[in-house]
């Protein structure tokens, strides 16, 4: 959803609020909760997988390091 059609929805004139009727603003509301609460667990996924990459290189590095293989070719003996 673009940003203007999102401010449309959440923009209302004092007009467009004394028409609406209660369950029509409560609708509203809750369609936008879950927008935010589906926003919200995509986030939290990428930083999952974000952190689980960032942690399998550091195992891979310290494994390296660990028995003297190159980061690159993983040939023993030198290091680039």
């Amino acid at each position: 959803m673009k940003e203007e059609d999102m401010a449309k929805l959440t923009v209302m004139s004092l007009e467009d609020w004394s028409r609406a009727d209660v369950d029509e603003i409560r609708g509203r509301w809750e369609k936008r909760r879950r927008e935010l609460e589906k926003l919200e667990k995509k986030k939290t996924e990428k930083e999952k997988r974000i952190e689980e990459a960032r942690k399998r290189k550091d195992k891979k590095r310290r494994r390296a390091i660990r028995e003297r293989r190159c980061f690159v070719c993983n040939i023993f003996r030198h290091m680039a």
